[in-house]
């Protein structure tokens, strides 16, 4: 069973664009190439770079720059804004986000009976940025500084785009580190540009100039491109295990065996949402499972960016989050207690912890157990509850929470 590409995804099509970065558009077979010189424009004025002629893209809806070593994308005003990987960037906003490989974004409009509701998707490829093999730098001192100059605490030189002091972490009595820019030259926060003072949060990404790094809580790493993850399956073939009853069964002597995969060969870019759709039994969470290690299938390979995933798995054991049909979770934790072991289990021991707090905090927040405008008491009541107090549709959402704590790319 093919679907959509036998070719390893992580491998960026380079021979169809003739440039390092390009756009694909998602109802056409066109890839436009983005230069390093000048400004791509994407909008519906004839005079466009990139023209999308649809009745809900502004003449000039956003704009792609080359800016120290890195493609921008720039949103000036436009009349419907548009969704930046699922963010909302509302048409009153001037924002700038650091493109990288397989970034969607999407421009629409949608008013029941209108003729100019539609949707458009444009996908960025890259292959411009290269893995500097940075050593991982410890998060030790109350200040650290970033940049090019040889007295930083963390030395970035002879690299475009970093300026002699570029940034500086600053670290707060309870163990948070923020991130500020100290130079005209720009740093990105998960992509967006930071403005001011922002407080990190783990698995948060940062850009300076040609570098990216994950930050962990304790530690500044190199983003060497796991935490993008692209996954191809070549040629699956999974069979069930024989009964009892099949090992008494005689089939020319053999006890025949049931095919549960029969050469499945699939392509996932990173960043695409799909899904798996079949009737029961076919062999949806059966192949899932092969994905994601549970139960390997006996032969063929699984591919995260193009390493075999079965002999690499400590390699991804992060970036990866799974929610089965049956619930994992303790029944007789506290919501708090079961997130708080679930996350110290997955991240660093020497983590802080109220950034293990605040991470809890967080996704509760995401999967709508408790929201930003909860007081503290009613905050604190939902902690406490037991995980057998709550529904069957709460207890999946802590199922869902447990995944989403140490921000996996898949």
């Amino acid at each position: 069973m093919d679907v959509w590409s036998t070719q390893p995804a992580y491998a960026a099509p380079t021979a169809q664009a003739s440039g390092r970065a390009w756009l694909e558009i998602s109802d056409r077979d066109e890839r436009y190439d983005i230069t390093q010189s000048g400004v791509t424009v994407v909008g519906s004025s004839p005079s466009a770079n990139v023209v999308l002629n649809y009745a809900f893209v502004s003449r000039k809806h956003f704009s792609i720059e080359y800016e120290n070593g890195s493609y921008v994308c720039k949103h000036v005003k436009s009349t419907n804004g548009f969704l930046y990987n699922g963010l909302r960037i509302y048409s009153h906003e001037e924002e700038q986000f650091l493109l990288q490989d397989n970034d969607i974004i999407r421009i629409g409009k949608f008013s029941v009976g209108s003729k100019n509701s539609g949707l458009v998707t444009l996908t960025f490829h890259s292959t411009a940025y290269n893995y500097h093999d940075f050593a991982p730098t410890k998060l030790d001192s109350p200040l650290m500084t970033i940049g090019s100059a040889q007295d930083c605490n963390i030395s970035l030189s002879g690299q475009q785009g970093v300026a002699p002091y570029h940034a500086r972490l600053q670290r707060d009595q309870e163990g948070r580190y923020s991130l500020s820019p100290e130079s005209m030259y720009p740093v990105y926060i998960n992509s967006k540009r930071v403005k001011s003072s922002q407080q990190l949060e783990m698995r948060d990404k940062l850009c300076v100039g040609q570098y990216r790094f994950i930050y962990d809580g304790s530690y500044l790493v190199e983003d060497d491109g796991t935490s993008s993850v692209c996954i191809t399956t070549k040629n699956l073939f999974k069979y069930a295990e024989p009964t009892l009853f099949d090992r008494f069964k005689k089939d020319g002597g053999k006890a025949s065996l049931k095919e549960l995969l029969h050469d499945v060969t699939l392509a996932i870019p990173a960043g695409k949402l799909v899904a798996l759709v079949g009737g029961s039994g076919a062999g949806k969470s059966t192949l899932l499972d092969a994905i994601n290690g549970t139960r390997p299938v006996q032969q063929g390979t699984v591919f995260y960016n193009n390493k075999n995933y079965y002999t690499n798995i400590a390699d991804f054991n992060t970036q990866l989050g799974y929610v089965p049909q049956q619930d994992i979770v303790h029944m007789n934790l506290s919501v708090e207690d079961a997130l708080y072991y679930g996350l110290k289990l997955r991240l660093p021991d020497d983590i802080h912890e109220q950034e293990v707090r605040q991470r809890i905090n967080t996704v509760l927040d995401e999967v709508k157990l408790t929201n930003p405008e909860m007081d503290a008491a009613t905050r604190e009541g939902v902690m406490k509850l037991r995980v057998s107090q709550l529904s069957g549709g709460q207890r999946k959402r802590i199922s869902i929470a447990l995944e989403l704590l140490p921000k996996p790319s898949i």
